[in-house]
């Protein structure tokens, strides 16, 4: 796929794939914190989330994975290392939060943002973004303490009926032109750095829709955890239903 070459650096080589065998970037995103200035004094880091004074204004992504990983972060710790200890701490930072819910909303958080519905978020950077196009109160805010990144991945079935044109495709969305027209729809983060020549101004200086190296490094990925995705099935059962 001569297209390959279009791929940042950064985001080739990560930890689940490292010699990109099996899979090439198609977006990433992660949890951000979002607030209407009007409405509430600014915050900045996920702990920030369990003020009182924030109770039944929040928007929360549907995100059982993402939203422990928050948690974990928020204390400085491992989102693959799911030790009791560890649980713990996110479990008791989940029943903290969940006062402050509005709504857990993975469909279309930025309405509620953007409508004034919920004053604060902890949502997926692209939705801030919409939100903000919408409503000019809206702040984005990179956590303090770090974020926790999802990639999503082009993959090819071993034995995909497509054959070669699944390779075709993933080329073509993958030129240069075609991509940059995705993520102006889509504003998650873009693995493809000859796109860039084709984003507005506007789109690359939006710092919901771009990580800097620092905050790539310091950013933490969510990987395999096996069985431990039944215990924090029952975390996330428990929170849901407070």
């Amino acid at each position: 796929m001569p297209n390959s070459k279009n791929y940042a650096k950064d985001w080739l080589g990560l930890s689940y794939d490292k010699k990109n065998n099996y899979s090439l970037p198609y977006l990433g995103s992660y949890l951000a914190l979002a607030y209407n200035k009007k409405k509430v004094s600014p915050i900045n880091n996920y702990s920030d989330l369990l003020n009182p004074k924030f109770k039944n204004s929040e928007v929360v992504v549907s995100d059982a994975r993402a939203v422990i990983d928050s948690a974990l972060i928020n204390s400085d710790l491992n989102v693959n290392q799911l030790t009791n200890e560890n649980l713990r701490s996110a479990t008791n930072f989940l029943t903290a939060l969940r006062p402050n819910i509005e709504a857990l909303d993975s469909d279309s958080p930025h309405t509620l943002l953007a409508n004034g519905e919920a004053s604060v978020g902890l949502v997926y950077n692209a939705e801030i973004t919409m939100a903000k196009m919408a409503n000019k109160n809206i702040v984005g805010v990179y956590p303090s303490s770090g974020i926790d990144l999802q990639v999503d991945n082009f993959m090819k079935f071993k034995n995909a009926k497509g054959g070669k044109n699944v390779e075709k495709f993933i080329n073509y969305v993958e030129s240069a032109k075609v991509f940059s027209s995705i993520v102006k729809e889509y504003p998650y983060l873009n693995p493809n750095e000859a796109a860039w020549t084709y984003l507005p101004i506007s789109w690359k200086t939006d710092p919901m829709r771009n990580l800097t190296a620092q905050q790539l490094q310091k950013a933490q990925m969510p990987l395999d955890i096996g069985s431990k995705t039944r215990v924090l099935d029952k975390m996330w059962n428990n929170f849901v239903n407070q």
